[in-house]
């Protein structure tokens, strides 16, 4: 590759940019696809702070895969080698006049580059989206295209290039890596006000445009003040140093500060290891026994247990966030559930929470254990065989962490899962540590606001 990129002949410089267009965009596919193992790997090495999804249910900005396949420098090096290749493209043809079906192929390329940003980035981000450029999110799915639009900006006079040569675009040309440095400081803040829901139709349209115009423009204006008063400065005053007569930096000193770095990393790391590892086999509070993604679609069993384990075990009220874009797609075309099984250790009653299909969009599953009445089951017409737990959630608001608790059966707030039938309801609890199974069972019409006294009295079992 590297003789392809300084190949003098322009056939050469052309298949080699074309050459390392699909070898690396195969590479970071392939990569990206294997972005939940890249994760197991990185947190039994790290502990749950590689981890993609946090207790806290925030995103996966930290995780150990993001930075791999999206901040580090080291797969990074695929789009710099492309544009490697497209400057000498540039080279190869700085002494060649235009030809007459250049002038034809130009207006085309340009404006295939140009409309296909907004299609990829569509096709990578869509809200549920399964194409297969979605894998190309992290790495390399625009550089492609913004390599033929730099190439086309260098090589022709067109129209419609003539706005890159404005002062205005030269100087946010200049200021582009503070662009880099607080983009997505900028993204963050605005996106935050996008967590409540936004009207539909073309109110909503035009709201978000009128966003993201706001957006850009504060981006544009900070980044500008950035390298005017702090990236420009700076590097004047280094440069300055460098030029100094008798001024040596030796590379020795210069990697001493990310060498410095790199160990307090790395011990870092192994410190948060050690400390999540004795939290994992803590042997209180819960402990994941199960978690799978698409039960439903045939997807392998605990196929999320470690992640699920890593955020929660140890915990006594743990919020998982079941996100697709993190824990792969097991079963495409499948709207996929979620279930969770785990225990309150010591207590080994076994305690589930199950998530309905689509889970994947961010749905949240709230594991707890707590030191009075823990909910393990509570079903509305057992006796008229309705799904078991159907009432599960509504009991566990309730009652979970109490010492008594008194709840009223209402069938204008369950529902009728049974119509035409008389239906009891049942519930299995357990308190604290102690796992011996309590059961409650109320018989026939329960649904008319019978009551269910729940205690958790010493060496009382409700029954």
């Amino acid at each position: 590759m590297l003789i392809l990129v300084r190949a003098t002949r322009p056939g050469y410089a052309i298949a080699g940019a074309v050459a390392w267009s699909l070898a690396w965009g195969s590479f970071a596919y392939c990569l990206a696809g294997r972005a939940v193992d890249i994760e197991a790997w990185a947190v039994s090495e790290f502990g749950a702070i590689a981890a993609m999804t946090t207790a806290q249910g925030g995103g996966n900005q930290d995780s150990f895969v993001r930075w791999l396949l999206y901040f580090s420098p080291y797969l990074r090096i695929g789009e710099f080698i492309l544009g490697c290749s497209i400057a000498q493209i540039h080279m190869s043809l700085r002494d060649v006049k235009i030809r007459p079906w250049e002038s034809v192929f130009a207006p085309a390329a340009l404006w295939l580059s140009i409309i296909s940003i907004p299609v990829i980035l569509f096709l990578m981000y869509e809200p549920g989206g399964t194409h297969w450029i979605r894998l190309l999110s992290f790495n390399f799915g625009l550089a492609p295209s913004i390599g033929l639009l730099l190439f086309c900006a260098a090589r022709y006079r067109t129209r419609a290039l003539r706005l890159f040569e404005s002062r205005a675009l030269q100087r946010l040309g200049d200021a582009s890596y503070s662009v880099y440095l607080i983009h997505l400081t900028i993204f963050i803040v605005f996106m935050r006000g996008l967590e409540t829901p936004v009207p539909s139709g073309a109110t909503g349209t035009l709201y978000l445009f009128a966003r993201f115009a706001i957006m850009l423009g504060l981006l544009f204006v900070l980044s500008l003040a950035v390298f005017t008063y702090v990236e420009d400065p700076a590097r004047r005053v280094l440069r300055r140093l460098w030029a100094q007569p008798g001024r040596v930096f030796r590379p020795s000193t210069i990697a001493l500060a990310p060498a410095l770095c790199a160990v307090g990393l790395v011990a870092t790391g192994y410190l948060l290891k050690s400390q999540e590892a004795r939290r994992i086999e803590a042997t209180s509070g819960i402990i994941v026994t199960s978690a799978t993604y698409g039960e439903n679609c045939g997807a392998r069993p605990g196929n999320a247990t470690g992640k699920a384990g890593a955020t929660c075990n140890g915990e006594t009220d743990c919020t998982y966030v079941v996100d697709v874009a993190l824990l792969g797609d097991p079963a495409g075309g499948c709207a996929k559930d979620f279930s969770i099984d785990y225990i309150c250790a010591p207590n080994k009653a076994p305690r589930r929470v199950a998530l309905p299909a689509e889970a994947g969009l961010k749905s949240r599953a709230r594991l707890q254990c707590h030191a009075g009445i823990m909910i393990n089951s509570a079903t509305y017409g057992r006796n008229c065989g309705v799904p078991a737990g159907n009432a599960t959630d509504r009991l566990r608001a309730t009652c979970d962490g109490q010492s008594e608790c008194s709840y009223v059966v209402d069938v204008s707030e369950l529902g009728d899962p049974a119509p035409g039938c008389g239906k009891d309801f049942t519930v299995e609890f357990t308190c604290g540590a102690d796992d011996t199974s309590r059961r409650l069972v109320l018989p026939g019409e329960a649904g008319l606001k019978s009551v269910a006294q729940l205690q958790c009295a010493t060496g009382q079992v409700a029954r």
